[in-house]
């Protein structure tokens, strides 16, 4: 075998061999998921383990539903048995009673069932992509959330019902709880997870300088959260341990006001923890833990829908300013000179083009009317008029414009119409002719010479290939 042989078997083994490595490697990656998935989802549950009723997984939050919620519109539906499979331990693990295995197959069933089949909603409307980029995804994750945990709920508490857990007197209650943790457990952790995902995704950069404002504001923020708990939880309510809630929602305003939704998601996050740890060191009642989940579904909607419409404005703030940016480029780019005016012929705005056609600043043009550019055109405002309101009508003409000197000019003027805050306006477009009137001048002495030189009386046809100098 010759050495160019012997390289080529090599180049084409390591060709053969790099698609075994590429799935070897995604292989080993999709295990470290599987398992860091499940011992961060039994890790959640065994944190939030509060309160639970009957001994089983009914809390008034349940952070593991928006981390499987999370999982399957990232990943994709095909997740769905790692989501079972993170289901049915932590239900064989974790309970206080021991239930039967064919309760917890069946509730772990349920639960996986019901929010592949959610997921499969919110991917299917777009969050897959969008990842909370619109307020619109905020809504439909909140209705979402409801319809799906209450359905969830309904399925779960009636499967252990069956197996004799729960009673099935205290089936609404049951549901009740488990709806709204499940609820909750979406709304507070699913949104940051989502947006912590697309920052990865999108590889944004870290924000390399941070004014020493903002920072201050950030840590003030973080503050009157910290401070608005230990209002809330401090005893200044009396016996109810709530009646300060409402101290929560400045807090939270402020920060999703100036921060837009990533912020608040967090601030969301940091709330509920804290409120749960409120609820533990101060201790509560059934009707105070009811009430709690309730305010903090309240609260945590306020404030995502909040900071999505701040986002959704900034964002959309963001593209003005880069249209009107790339419109201000092309308009200083063309040669032609384009003017606006409104519909008594008023000029609005002009472009560097015109300043040059007409020999006059800006600020000598701009509030001035139209007619004072164009020489004997008293009725070019009506004649704009007619032609963009009639599809028949020319909307091309050829005019004399006049200078600042007094010297005029030919020009062709095209006009369009658009309407700005309800009031009709016109985008005039105007450009010099001189050079082409004087090559058509030239032509025409061209033609006659011409004719001269064959001395003909009568019309000659004109050659289709002539050409001028």
């Amino acid at each position: 075998m010759t050495t160019e042989e012997a390289a080529h078997d090599v180049t084409h083994a390591w060709e053969r061999a790099a698609p075994f490595g590429w799935r070897a490697n995604h292989g080993w990656r999709e295990v470290a998921l599987s398992i860091g998935y499940v011992a961060l989802y039994l890790a959640l549950d065994r944190l939030s383990f509060i309160g639970a009723l009957y001994g089983i997984g009914i809390t008034p939050w349940n952070p593991t539903a928006g981390l499987a919620m999370a999982l399957l519109i990232i990943r994709g539906l095909r997740y769905a048995p790692l989501v079972m499979a993170a289901e049915v331990l932590s239900g064989a693990m974790l309970p206080v009673v021991s239930p039967s295995a064919v309760a917890i197959f069946l509730g772990s069933l349920i639960v996986t069932a019901g929010y592949t089949g959610v997921a499969a909603v919110l991917r299917r409307a777009g969050l897959e992509t969008s990842l909370l980029c619109r307020s619109s995804d905020i809504v439909l994750l909140l209705i979402a959330a409801i319809i799906g945990s209450g359905l969830v709920a309904s399925g779960f508490v009636g499967s252990y019902a069956v197996s004799g857990v729960i009673p099935w007197s205290d089936f609404a209650e049951g549901g009740f709880h488990f709806w709204i943790g499940d609820a909750i457990g979406i709304v507070v952790l699913l949104p940051p997870l989502l947006l912590l995902y697309k920052r990865i995704k999108q590889r944004a950069p870290p924000l390399q300088s941070v004014g020493s404002f903002h920072l201050g504001e950030t840590a003030a923020q973080g503050a009157s959260v910290i401070l608005a708990l230990a209002a809330v939880f401090s005893g200044m309510g009396g016996n109810n341990p709530l009646g300060l809630f409402y101290l929560l929602f400045p807090p939270l305003i402020w920060i999703a006001t100036r921060q837009g939704l990533p912020a608040a998601s967090w601030a969301v996050l940091a709330i509920q923890i804290g409120s749960i740890v409120g609820l533990e060191i101060r201790g509560h009642t059934e009707l105070t833990l009811r009430a709690f989940q309730l305010f903090m579904f309240a609260l945590a909607a306020t404030g995502l829908m909040l900071g999505a419409v701040v986002s959704e404005r900034r964002r959309l703030s963001l593209a003005l300013v880069d249209s009107e940016g790339l419109r201000r480029t092309i308009l200083n780019t063309v040669p032609d000179g384009i003017l606006t005016i409104d519909e008594r012929g008023g000029i609005h705005s002009i472009n560097p083009a015109v300043e040059t056609l007409f020999s006059r600043p800006s600020y000598r043009l701009i509030g001035h009317d139209v007619a004072e550019l164009i020489e004997n055109a008293p009725d070019l405002l009506s004649r704009l008029k007619r032609a963009v309101h009639s599809p028949t009508t020319a909307r091309c003409w050829e005019l004399d414009a006049r200078r600042a000197d007094g010297t005029t000019f030919p020009i062709e003027l095209s006009a369009g119409r658009f309407d700005s805050l309800g009031a009709e306006h016109y985008a005039v477009v105007m450009r010099d002719i001189t050079l082409r009137r004087e090559a058509e001048a030239r032509t025409a002495s061209t033609r006659r010479n011409w004719l001269t030189s064959r001395g003909s009386r009568w019309p000659v046809k004109w050659p289709q290939d002539w050409r001028t100098s």
